[in-house]
Parts: C-alpha cells; structure tokens; sequence
C-alpha cells in the first residue's frame, strides 16, 4: 500500500470519528428531482428478471425494490454520456463486487437508503475510475461499521475524487465513535462533508 493510499485510508476513519452532529454546520442534500434529461428506472426483483439500463441522457435515477443485493450487471450498457447516477433502496442488504461496472465514466454517485445494508464489498467503488462526487445518505445506518465503509472507500484511491458527503450514515454499531463527536446546539441531523484528494 502506497503512502497516498494509507492517508486516504486514515483520512476516511478519521472523517467517521470526526462527523458532526449538524444542518447549519455542515452540507444538507437536496432530494432528488429527476429532470428532463435523466432516465428513471424501477427495479423489482420479485417482478422480473432485472435488465440492463440503457438510454442517453446524462442521469439516470434507479429506484431498487425487493432486491436483497442490488443486481451485478444492471449498469453494464449505461451510455457514455451519463454523468450522474442516483441508486436508491430502503431494503437491499448487499452491496457486492461488481455492482457497478459500467459506470467508469460517471462524475458523480449519490446512493441513498440502503439502511439495513449488512455486506458491502471492500472493491465495490474500484470501477468507479472517474468519480469526482460521492453522495451516501443514510447509507448502512442500522448496521454498518465507519471500518467497513473505509475499507470500501478505499477502493476509490487513484480517481479524481473531491467531494464525499455523508449523511445520516451513524449505526448502532458506531454508537462509541458518535459519542466523541462534537456537538453543534443548533443542529439535529447528522452530516458530514469534507473535500479530499484521493490519489496515489
């Protein structure tokens, strides 16, 4: 491991210990509203066999229902001109290697729900090779550890990466490293957003 790579790893578990309890402290983001140029897709495990996500706009929104482990190969024929992907899910549990293959050429990632996710693999990000913004809201809040995320994060060494926000991500199993936050009294939801260079 390179010496680039280590601080990165340690600026990741360092930005755990150190989220803060805060709105007017710390970035907010915005719900999602689709426009005119983005692709949305349901994709229902119980319904159908998934398919691949095609289109050529420059965003696509995919809302995942039903589906333990959000499906390997549904951004495999993603057009070269999207620049943003939004993976939204309130009960998939698994986040495994693969997933988002495809997308090498995205700027931008915001994954939002995914609160009972329990497995997430350390090399999930790695085909993300030109992310510069990474959006985790409420992401593994009920179950998964600031390690394990670090670990995945770390995935992301070597991209043009310069923006990650996290937001209502803190777990139970955090609940040591949320008690040595600071405190901001005027604020209620949790947050955290931070610039970082993430190359080797």
């Amino acid at each position: 491991m390179s010496r680039s790579s280590r601080m990165l790893y340690l600026w990741i578990a360092a930005a755990g210990v150190a989220a803060v309890i805060s709105q007017d402290c710390a970035f907010i983001p915005e719900p999602i509203t689709p426009s005119n140029d983005t692709t949305v897709v349901q994709v229902d495990c119980q319904r159908r066999q998934p398919g691949n996500i095609t289109g050529e706009n420059t965003g696509v929104v995919v809302y995942v229902v039903n589906c333990k482990t959000v499906p390997v190969g549904l951004f495999i024929n993603v057009s070269a001109t999207v620049s943003t992907v939004a993976v939204l899910s309130n009960d998939s549990e698994e986040l495994v290697k693969g997933t988002f293959v495809g997308l090498a050429n995205i700027a931008e990632l915001r994954l939002e729900g995914f609160k009972t996710l329990r497995s997430l693999s350390r090399d999930v990000f790695r085909p993300l090779r030109s992310l510069e913004r990474l959006l985790l809201v409420g992401f593994g809040a009920h179950r998964l550890s600031f390690a394990e995320l670090g670990a995945a994060l770390h995935g992301l060494s070597g991209t043009p990466l310069s923006r990650i926000v996290m937001h209502e991500i803190h777990s139970f199993r955090n609940e040591k490293k949320r008690s040595t936050s600071a405190p901001c009294s005027r604020c209620g939801t949790s947050a955290f957003e931070s610039s970082v260079s993430a190359t080797t």
